[in-house]
């Protein structure tokens, strides 16, 4: 009679290839945000390795706990090894979070206005008022994660006979920096008007042969007023 032993094999340990996973700083609220992604792809990487076979195999990875920060962003390489009691493997997956680009702005132009060449104070305002709209499309503000422009101007425009300088100071803010620019709108006013007192005339009518004598000395008096 005969007896046979047989040792099965373990069955081939298997996997697939897992997705790495490039997502945008500017697509999150916050880092709580980041973090909650990081965590799902993790499981989700273990998930589309679909690991099978083996003997009981376990599986490790030597991620250390880090994970990319909203404003710098950075990529994470994690290696897991797949164990059973007849071999090993690894395979990989990354994570990339890419950062915001920086905010950029062009300094504007400070404008200088004489009151001289304005017919009244609305013609001010309407310089004014384009002068601000003229400030925000020279600045070009770029970048960041859908920055918000905001600005210091209390609504006071300098006024015609006075003239005078606003400084407006704006704050570019996003979810990870903060800039700031100013502009500076002058409006110098008419120069002071000047008068000297010109020299009353008096005349004697014996000095004078006749009528038409007297109106040439009053037509140059008033030339001579001027």
């Amino acid at each position: 009679f005969d007896a046979v032993f047989t040792l099965n094999p373990p069955a081939s340990i298997t996997n697939n290839e897992p997705d790495d996973l490039v997502v945008e700083a500017c697509d999150f609220t916050d880092q709580t945000a980041v973090d909650a992604t990081f965590n799902q792809w993790l499981i989700d990487v273990e998930t589309q390795a679909g690991v099978q076979g083996g003997c009981a195999a376990s599986i490790s990875n030597d991620w250390d706990g880090s994970i990319p920060q909203l404003c710098t962003g950075g990529s994470i390489t994690i290696t897991w090894t797949v164990i059973d009691l007849c071999g090993s493997f690894t395979f990989d997956a990354i994570f990339t979070l890419n950062p915001p680009t920086p905010i950029s702005v062009s300094d504007p132009v400070d404008l200088t206005v004489e009151a001289c060449d304005f017919a009244d104070q609305t013609a001010v305002d309407a310089e004014f008022n384009q002068w601000l709209t003229d400030v925000l499309s020279q600045a070009n503000v770029t970048g960041g994660c859908n920055p918000v422009i905001t600005n210091d101007f209390d609504g006071n425009i300098p006024q015609l006979c006075t003239g005078g300088t606003v400084i407006i100071n704006y704050t570019v803010t996003d979810l990870c920096e903060t800039t700031t620019f100013d502009a500076v709108f002058t409006l110098n006013p008419p120069t002071p008007i000047d008068v000297t007192d010109p020299t009353d005339l008096t005349v004697e009518a014996c000095n004078f042969a006749d009528q038409t004598a007297v109106d040439n000395e009053f037509n140059q008096w008033l030339t001579d007023v001027l």
